[in-house]
């Protein structure tokens, strides 16, 4: 270029150039090398076969959890009733039992089971009863510990109550009240078949008595509240 025309273009405003900003290096992958790999942790496979079921859900049977039961009185029922045929599922022999009065306003008495000892040695008569129970249901697996009758059994009601417990094992049946004189009565259903039969809890007539009475509700020492309460006396604070 000549001379005056280096020095035009020098005195042009404008005409500086700006430095270029330097780059930074790259990894230069030469011909022939791998590039750089990224490691990626994979959980090792799991063996399934630990999981698998080799039933179908139709083949197992699941039983519902069973909470404690009520003691009911089947005169008072109003609805159809079976009675668990096995003979172990109705106690042979009774079991005493207090009525313990309660101290909540409007609260009803609650049933305690008592041991012998301490019935007769701290109560009348008169305030202890003797039970035995019969596992029953009502429609729809709706389970229950019956009274069964175990005294006075030359009284109709009574002696009758009985009996129509018994009818009661072999299917559903509702137990009345006679209407022309003393006693129990009872008919089966129009069709055996109006409800399933029960599906009877696997638990034995033991258990499920434990279940209702237990911790509270069973008196076996002279120090239990109950007992002082059914007694008369204050109740201790320690």
């Amino acid at each position: 270029m000549p001379d005056n025309l280096k020095k035009l273009a020098a005195n042009t405003p404008g005409s500086e150039q700006e430095p270029i900003a330097a780059e930074a290096p790259q990894e230069t992958v030469h011909q022939g090398e791998a590039a750089p790999s990224i490691q990626i942790n994979i959980p090792p496979k799991v063996d399934l076969s630990a999981f698998a079921s080799d039933l179908d859900d139709e083949d197992v049977a699941v039983e519902q959890l069973q909470g404690p039961l009520n003691i009911r009185r089947f005169q008072e029922l109003k609805d159809y009733v079976w009675v668990n045929p096995n003979p172990a599922y109705t106690s042979a022999q009774p079991y005493f039992l207090v009525d313990v009065p309660s101290d909540e306003k409007n609260g009803k008495p609650m049933l305690h089971l008592i041991t012998v000892n301490l019935a007769r040695q701290f109560l009348h008569p008169s305030q202890w009863s003797r039970m035995r129970f019969a596992l029953a249901s009502l429609p729809g697996d709706k389970f229950f510990l019956g009274v069964v009758p175990c005294r006075n059994l030359d009284n109709e009601f009574n002696r009758t109550m009985v009996a129509e417990i018994d009818k009661a094992k072999t299917g559903w049946r509702r137990i009345l009240r006679l209407q022309d004189k003393e006693g129990y009565w009872s008919k089966p259903a129009e069709d055996p078949n109006f409800a399933p039969p029960p599906a009877w809890p696997s638990a034995t007539l033991e258990e499920l008595v434990n279940d209702h009475f237990r911790p509270h509700k069973l008196i076996t020492d002279a120090d239990h509240p109950g007992l002082w309460r059914v007694r008369g006396k204050p109740q201790r604070i320690d």
